[in-house]
C-alpha cells in the first residue's frame, strides 16, 4: 500500500508531527506540504491528512484542498489528523466534527487529534496574545521556548500502531 502524508503547517508544528509519523511507520511514505502542488495519483491508495485548527476552523488552503479533492479522497484509505491546542476532550470531539467535511469524516478509517508543538518565536503579536489568553484561562504558564509538552504522544503512538498493523495485514493477505 503506497501512502502519502499531506500536511498544512503555518509555523512548523504540523510539519514536524507529519515527519514524526512518517519516521515511525514501518513502510515507505511520501510527505507532501499542502503549499506545494500535490498529485493524488492512483499510485497512492492511502492518504494521511494533517492540519491545524485555528479558532475551530481549518486554514483556507486546507479546507480548499479537502473540498477540491474530496471525490478522490473518498476512493482512498483516509486518515484525518487535527493538530493544535485544545485542553478539553469534549471540545476536541466537537472540533473534529466541525473541521473535517462530513463525507470525509465518515469515510476516514481514523480521525484523531495529535496536539501541538509550540514555537513561541514564530508567532506574531496577535497569535501570542491569543495563546497567552488561552493559557491564562487554563491556569498554565505560556511557554517562552519551543516545547512539545502539548503533543499528544499517546494519540500519535495509536495512529502509528494502527497504520503499521494495517500495513502488516495488507502484506499478509
Amino acid at each position: 500500500m503506497k501512502t502519502m502524508i499531506i500536511y498544512d503547517s503555518k509555523h512548523g508544528s504540523t510539519s514536524h508531527i507529519a515527519k514524526m509519523i512518517g519516521c515511525e511507520l514501518q513502510f515507505d511514505v511520501q510527505l507532501s506540504d499542502i503549499q506545494e502542488p500535490i498529485s493524488l495519483s492512483d499510485d497512492f491508495n492511502q492518504i494521511i491528512f494533517l492540519a491545524p485548527a485555528y479558532a475551530g476552523q481549518l486554514r483556507k488552503q486546507a479546507a480548499a484542498f479537502l473540498a477540491s479533492h474530496q471525490e478522490t479522497l473518498l476512493q482512498k484509505t483516509l486518515i484525518l489528523v487535527n493538530t493544535g491546542l485544545q485542553f478539553s476532550e469534549e471540545k476536541i470531539a466537537q472540533q473534529l466534527q466541525a473541521i473535517f467535511p462530513a463525507a470525509l469524516r465518515e469515510h476516514a478509517e481514523l480521525t484523531a487529534f495529535a496536539g501541538s508543538i509550540i514555537y513561541p518565536d514564530k508567532l506574531n503579536f496577535f497569535e501570542k496574545l491569543i495563546l497567552k489568553k488561552i493559557f491564562h484561562d487554563q491556569r498554565l504558564e505560556f511557554p517562552r521556548h519551543e516545547t512539545d509538552h502539548y503533543l499528544d504522544k499517546s494519540a500519535l503512538d495509536s495512529i502509528v500502531q494502527a497504520l503499521n498493523e494495517q500495513e502488516g495485514r495488507t502484506y499478509s493477505t
